[in-house]
């Protein structure tokens, strides 16, 4: 199959990945069957999550670690959010993680080097290790939101 060659994306104003981690995060929560009050918690977890995201990339994290990170500030968001809102920590961190974090770049790369004849091997490594990225950042902060924010029950998500 034909195909131009792409070796990289241009990348979307600041804005813009926000505004779409918001809507990622709200049509996930749709999707999930959530109603119309979790809009606004899932568009400020996509928002925060994004933003954090934003922030550690514009650092020159390599996006393992922005993605990670960002992840672990989502834990700590989803603890508060859970607690004033009544949404399991769950329902909150999903939102969150498909809202922003999910490493569609990495595999569509990998799927270009594939279909180009090439070895996609080490993109589809990378969304791998994101992937493990994200359930660990997300329960890392989730467990210092235990520590040092003092909710009582944010240690719920975590397995016994």
């Amino acid at each position: 199959m034909e195909h131009p060659r792409l070796d990289a994306l241009p990348s979307l104003p600041w804005y813009l990945v926000l505004v779409f981690s918001a809507l990622g995060a709200i049509a996930n929560g749709f999707a999930n069957g959530g109603r119309l009050p979790l809009v606004a918690p899932a568009a400020a977890l996509g928002v925060a999550t994004g933003a954090a995201n934003q922030v550690l990339l514009a650092l020159d994290l390599p996006a393992l670690w922005a993605n990670s990170l960002a992840a672990a500030v989502l834990g700590v968001l989803v603890v508060i959010v859970a607690s004033r809102t009544g949404f399991p920590q769950q329902v909150l961190a999903l939102v969150g993680i498909t809202g922003a974090l999910l490493p569609g770049i990495p595999v569509f790369f990998g799927i270009l080097q594939e279909m180009g004849s090439g070895s996609g091997a080490a993109y589809f490594g990378t969304a791998a290790a994101i992937s493990l990225g994200l359930g660990t950042g997300v329960t890392l902060g989730i467990y210092l939101a235990g520590l040092f924010v003092g909710l009582r029950d944010a240690s719920s998500a975590l397995p016994r």
